[in-house]
């Protein structure tokens, strides 16, 4: 056969090949993000995101299952304009804080423009994951979508009752309103904003704290009555300490992070399990600030009676909670060779609790070889306690290299 009609048949065999690879499954678009909206727009269509981590399980999953078959890849690149996104790498750290992205895969459903419609977060069955679609669809040609309002407010409308829907809808879908706030401050007559109803309103809907909303709620939080103030308790809780505190500590925006502290004072009486958390941050406050004397309540706290366990009860723990995990595979429910990255999961959760205490004794070990001064008696209890974990989890490098700084 002639060389040139042979490459031009085997041109046309690839490109053949490669376009019924392209019809099975969903096709994601490759390029930046300011060349995803360019297409959307060009084209008129409506975006799919699918956030994702590389470490993520479940986000391993759809791409393995569900991305795969056919009957989603024809559903959804006809509707959409498909793109993956990295939360841990390049443009996609500050696109996945842009859009309030907290967990994995978490799936975004943005108009032409680039604009929210939507937000799933979790891992979907092939059905619900094109109801999930119809959804998003339907929003789209809703003069109320987010996106509309957000075109809406950019181009300058303050109107009072504009900018309580755009809140609303922000809410709705966990994305940061502090700027429609600011301005609904400006707009709510003065005398209206110490008002039950006004202060309700920024407990029910506020979702952000860069916004002189807060300050005007827990200013006046105190003079609620009983029942608004548990109507609104729980979300401001979630407001000032998941969005606020940890991002305070993590970014070391410590006078930041003392007047949230503040405001959650004011929160109290809180449960144990928020206390908790609260404690932890106290901890990692102390050790940015070298806070001796907050360090060490906040810390023995955190270790409790961890060294009273027995190892034996903490093994036998382990394997409980190994058994509770395993079951829905030992009984057929789960399909263990349908679960990416199942083996690491399992060397994982075989010793589960003994690498939860182990990881809080030395996080509390850690903290006081950190901050306390080397003839400070208390750390001798941490070298014990970086002793202990590394009883619990031998083998681990960090641990072993904390007890011998410990030790000099």
């Amino acid at each position: 056969m002639h060389l040139r009609l042979f490459s031009v048949l085997l041109l046309n065999l690839i490109t053949v090949v490669t376009a019924a690879q392209q019809t099975t499954g969903i096709r994601f678009m490759q390029g930046n993000w300011q060349e995803l909206v360019a297409l959307a727009e060009k084209e008129q269509r409506p975006i799919f995101v699918d956030v994702y981590t590389d470490w993520c399980g479940p986000c391993k999953l759809m791409d393995a299952t569900v991305f795969k078959e056919k009957v989603v890849g024809d559903k959804y690149n006809k509707a959409f304009v498909c793109y993956k996104l990295n939360a841990e790498k390049g443009e996609g750290r500050e696109l996945a804080r842009q859009f309030n992205v907290k967990a994995y895969p978490t799936f975004l459903f943005l108009n032409s423009s680039g604009f929210l419609l939507h937000k799933v977060v979790g891992e979907k069955a092939s059905a619900p994951f094109l109801a999930i679609a119809d959804e998003a669809l339907g929003k789209v040609a809703d003069k109320d979508q987010l996106g509309n309002l957000e075109a809406t407010f950019k181009n300058g409308n303050r109107q009072l009752s504009f900018l309580r829907k755009f809140i609303a809808a922000k809410a709705a879908l966990d994305m940061d309103n502090s700027d429609a706030f600011t301005e609904l401050v400006k707009a709510w007559p003065a005398d209206s904003l110490r008002t039950d109803e006004a202060l309700l309103f920024i407990g029910r809907y506020l979702n952000g704290l860069q916004t002189p909303a807060l300050q005007i709620l827990m200013r006046n939080y105190n003079s609620l009555n009983q029942d608004i103030r548990a109507q609104i308790k729980p979300r401001l809780y979630n407001q000032l300490v998941d969005r606020g505190l940890d991002f305070a500590v993590s970014a070391k925006r410590l006078p930041e992070y003392e007047q949230l502290r503040e405001y959650v004072r004011q929160l109290e009486p809180l449960n144990d399990a928020q206390h908790a958390h609260l404690n932890m941050l106290t901890i990692a406050y102390a050790t940015i600030t070298k806070n001796d004397s907050l360090l060490k309540p906040a810390v023995y706290k955190r270790v409790g009676t961890t060294m009273e366990i027995p190892v034996a009860d903490i093994k036998k723990e382990d394997k409980r909670r190994y058994d509770e995990i395993m079951a829905p595979f030992l009984r057929g429910e789960k399909d263990s060779t349908k679960t990416p990255g199942f083996e690491e999961e399992r060397e994982y959760i075989v010793n589960i609790y003994s690498r939860d205490l182990a990881g809080r004794l030395y996080e509390a070990a850690s903290s006081f070889a950190q901050v306390l001064p080397a003839a400070d008696p208390a750390r001798k209890e941490a070298l014990q306690w970086a002793e202990r974990a590394r009883l619990l989890m031998p083998g681990i490098n960090g641990i072993q290299a904390l007890i011998e700084q410990l030790k000099k």
